[in-house]
């Protein structure tokens, strides 16, 4: 996903990515969730299904309880109920 597509067409590649590679593309968008613009939507595409949390790096929704985006902040809180 090249960061000079819309910030809308890449958030629907990443949620398609996540449905048609269940778990098996949780390695993908956790590198996601260190790209600027997309770490929101990669951290809840990650927690977003609950038969599919099994693998997920719980470090990932912690650290980025400390971002500086507060949209970023609030899916991290929200994914780590989730796990």
């Amino acid at each position: 996903m090249r960061g000079s597509n819309p910030l809308y067409a890449r958030v629907a590649a990443l949620f398609t990515i996540a449905q048609l590679d269940g778990e098996d593309s949780h390695g993908t968008i956790a590198t996601l969730a260190s790209a600027p613009g997309m770490r929101e939507f990669a951290l809840r595409a990650l927690a977003d299904r609950d038969d599919q949390l099994h693998g997920i790096n719980a470090a990932l929704f912690t650290n980025s309880l400390n971002d500086s985006n507060a949209r970023v902040r609030v899916q991290a809180a929200i994914g780590i109920g989730h796990l």
